[in-house]
């Protein structure tokens, strides 16, 4: 069976931010989107990602550029938004 749709886009899921967890345990998702769930095993894991608003963006580079994208996203980009992170 194959996961990947022919027009799967790869995407990131950032869990924590590095300003208040240390890098080495901040947790990053690397993720395809699947078109449907299938059994899978390993280093591999399947979660769906709930149906609200977020806040997509790009970044090219490396841990520092995510780091520096993360503190401005949150820091000048969200209260300027008029949203906020959910409790």
């Amino acid at each position: 069976m194959t996961l990947l749709a022919n027009n799967a886009t790869p995407f990131g899921v950032i869990k924590d931010y590095p300003i208040f967890t240390a890098l080495d345990k901040c947790r990053f998702y690397a993720c395809i989107a699947v078109d449907n769930p299938a059994t899978i095993a390993g280093f591999v894991n399947h979660f769906e990602i709930s149906s609200k608003k977020y806040a997509t963006f790009t970044i090219e580079g490396g841990i520092t550029d995510i780091v520096e994208t993360a503190k401005f996203l949150v820091h000048l980009w969200l209260p300027r938004s008029g949203y906020s992170i959910p409790p």
